[in-house]
Formats: C-alpha cells, sequence, structure tokens
C-alpha cells in the first residue's frame, strides 16, 4: 500500500517484495522470510506446539511444511504464526518500482539481473515485456506456482 511518499508491506509466508531503483539496485521490501530454517521463527512455531523436524538442514513442519507464518492453510493454522511482519520505507526519487512475487518467481531468476534489465525500460509496454520474460524465465526453471506484480513508484 502506498500512503502518500510512504510504502507500507505487510507479508507473511514465502512471497518477496523489492523495491527497484532507478540505477538498477534494489532494495528487501520483505527482509526477514519466514521459513523454519531462521531459528527465531522455528521456537515461535515449536512455541506453538508445532513438531519442527530436519532432514537435511531443510526444517519441516509436521514433516511436510517448510514456512513459519500463514493463515491459508487449516490443517496447520494452530502451529502456525499469523502475524504479518510490516516495513514501512520512504519512497525516494530513485525508489522506480516495487515488485511482489511468490517464491516460484524468485527462486526461478537471479533479482540482479531482474533489477539491472527492469530498470532500463522506459516505456510501458518494455516494462511489460521485460516482467513478461522474467515471468516466462522462472516457470521454465522452476516447479512451483509463479505468480508476480509490478507497480510503479515514480
Amino acid at each position: 500500500m502506498r500512503v502518500a511518499k510512504k510504502l507500507i508491506v505487510s507479508y507473511m509466508g514465502d512471497s518477496l517484495a523489492y523495491i527497484i531503483k532507478n540505477d538498477g539496485s534494489f532494495l528487501s521490501g520483505t527482509p526477514i522470510p519466514h521459513n523454519l530454517s531462521i531459528e527465531s521463527e522455528r521456537k515461535k512455531v515449536m512455541e506453538l506446539g508445532g513438531n519442527v523436524t530436519s532432514l537435511d538442514e531443510v526444517f519441516r513442519l509436521n514433516g511436510r511444511f517448510c514456512l513459519s507464518r500463514s493463515f491459508g492453510d487449516p490443517s496447520m493454522a494452530k502451529h502456525l504464526i499469523s502475524d504479518p511482519e510490516t516495513l514501512i520505507h520512504e519512497i525516494t526519487n530513485d525508489d522506480k518500482f516495487v515488485v511482489l512475487g511468490s517464491d516460484g518467481f524468485w527462486d526461478g531468476i537471479r533479482i540482479e539481473d531482474f533489477s539491472t534489465d527492469l530498470s532500463q525500460q522506459r516505456s510501458d509496454e518494455d516494462i511489460r515485456e521485460c516482467l513478461e520474460k522474467y515471468f516466462e524465465e522462472a516457470k521454465v526453471n522452476i516447479v512451483d506456482n509463479v505468480t508476480v506484480i509490478l507497480a510503479k513508484l515514480n
């Protein structure tokens, strides 16, 4: 959500947001991953009574769920954290886009390449084509769902 010159991102789960700058650099809008590989997240889930196990350093809740925060899976709800993290970012003239994507999108591309390419696009059509290119690339590289949303900041 954008309020005046502030971008407010509340998130949970395995989707990520990035703020793309005019020069191609980027900032994470979702700095804390909500998965069980993060010790503080794992501890909170165990405090809720979740059974967290590890196989080859991949942590899972009840043997199948890697996320620590969610409100979409009724069978796991009582063991998951349902409070989102919130980040407030002061939008500057250097901020060009905010991009929200599922883990399937970000796992299938390199953010460094994406942010550089996207920042160089000038027309709406070029931006759309760039986004479609990376969307298709992610779909080829990943067997997960792929979702991406882009919004202009300046």
